[in-house]
């Protein structure tokens, strides 16, 4: 007997970063790739985007053959045309801001711009936002699965939560820059019955407090067990000191909270420092690809192959009160007569005694064996030892520690 008519979740995610959805075309004023929005201006993420990352996430944390039978029925296809029994709502969100990111594409052999390399993009930081997720278990007449059927399931869909609960995922384009890093917070669960079926009848199937109304119940995400989309983890942590302070350029400047009539060049977001991962992958990218460690390439990808390895972006941690931002003036001089460019005079603002912290991931499913892992990353962490990475504007060697979370 099929007892269950439909199920609800309703998933709070925590945006880490920034994300960019492309809607394929550039604004006019800035050229920048611009983020997908709603016929009312809204930003959004498509359900289409979710349900593709959820799949994609639950065929590897359950282990599945594609050709599992149940699996087939959630993933329509040319041969099978009925709708997804489980169905994701579009996500309206709430940007606590939109940024403007500049990207170079260099060509590391000749350690230059790639011909028409420079683009920018837009990004939105969404506040806390809930997803709410639907298994319509009765517009399928005598094609609604069975309890069985539907144990199993939620199963799967418990090891989705429980996987973006602690390890968080990608969503969105330059995912390996640290765009788009986002965790689950927390999972509301409710079951359509005869207790609620009239609070379910006077509620939009897109309004995201159905959970709530139906009085639903949070899951206990730590106690399902799942197949990790990461296969290692490192925590980065960059120190900046007294003779290696550190300017990482932005699009958008500030005004200094140190010097009032100079501007920040430093990235900010909400007031706080931090290193893109963009900033990062290039600088130890191009350590790594100058002394051709064998395997590199094969994580990072190229134009036409995705890579399997990811950096966040690294944020400034319990170092507010010590960390100094202290305006530097330079000039610009012709290296032969030591004269100064009529211009060339500028003021920049570095940041000393800070330390910023972030991860670098990587994925499941690299063909590298574990020798081949190992010499990689034992490379870099020498050269990290040995501050042979310069990172940001001047190319500065703070100290830089690497270390592998279990």
């Amino acid at each position: 007997m099929n007892k269950t008519l439909r199920l609800f979740w309703a998933v709070e995610l925590e945006f880490l970063s920034p994300i960019h959805i492309g809607k394929g075309s550039s604004d006019a004023y800035m050229g920048a790739a611009e983020v997908v929005q709603n016929g009312a201006s809204e930003y959004v993420i498509p359900g289409t985007s979710l349900a593709g990352l959820f799949f994609s996430k639950m065929m590897l944390s359950a282990k599945l053959d594609q050709e599992d039978a149940l699996l087939k029925r959630l993933l329509p296809d040319d041969q099978n045309a009925e709708a997804s029994p489980i169905v994701f709502r579009t996500v309206v969100l709430k940007p606590k801001g939109d940024y403007l990111r500049d990207r170079v594409r260099i060509d590391r052999e000749t350690k230059t711009a790639d011909d028409k390399a420079k683009f920018s993009q837009w990004e939105v930081l969404p506040e806390n936002t809930t997803v709410l997720i639907e298994l319509d278990n009765v517009s399928k007449g005598s094609r609604r699965l069975s309890e069985d059927k539907v144990s199993i399931l939620k199963g799967w869909i418990n090891q989705v939560f429980a996987s973006w609960h602690k390890e968080g995922f990608f969503i969105g384009a330059h995912s390996s820059v640290g765009n788009g890093f986002t965790k689950v917070a927390k999972v509301k669960m409710s079951t359509l019955n005869k207790d609620n079926y009239q609070v379910y009848l006077n509620t939009a199937s897109t309004d995201t407090q159905i959970v709530e109304k139906m009085q639903g119940t949070e899951l206990d995400l730590a106690s399902f067990d799942f197949i990790p989309s990461f296969k290692r983890r490192y925590r980065l942590i960059i120190k900046t000191g007294l003779h290696d302070p550190l300017l990482i350029k932005g699009n958008v400047f500030y005004p200094s909270k140190k010097n009032p009539e100079t501007d920040a060049a430093f990235i900010n977001r909400d007031g706080r420092p931090y290193i893109p991962g963009s900033s990062i992958r290039g600088a130890i990218s191009s350590f790594m690809e100058k002394y051709d460690v064998p395997g590199w390439k094969e994580l990072t990808g190229d134009t036409d192959r995705a890579g399997r390895i990811m950096f966040t972006d690294l944020s400034m941690i319990d170092s507010e009160a010590k960390a100094e931002f202290i305006q530097i003036e330079r000039h610009a001089e012709d290296q032969l007569s030591r004269a100064i460019y009529g211009s060339g005079k500028f003021d920049e603002e570095r940041v000393f005694n800070a330390v910023f912290q972030g991860e670098i991931l990587l994925a499941s499913g690299n063909s590298l064996e574990q020798e081949s892992l190992e010499h990689i990353f034992g490379f870099l962490k020498d050269g990290l030892r040995h501050r042979l990475i310069g990172l940001g504007s001047g190319a500065a060697h703070p100290e830089m520690t690497l270390e592998e979370v279990k």
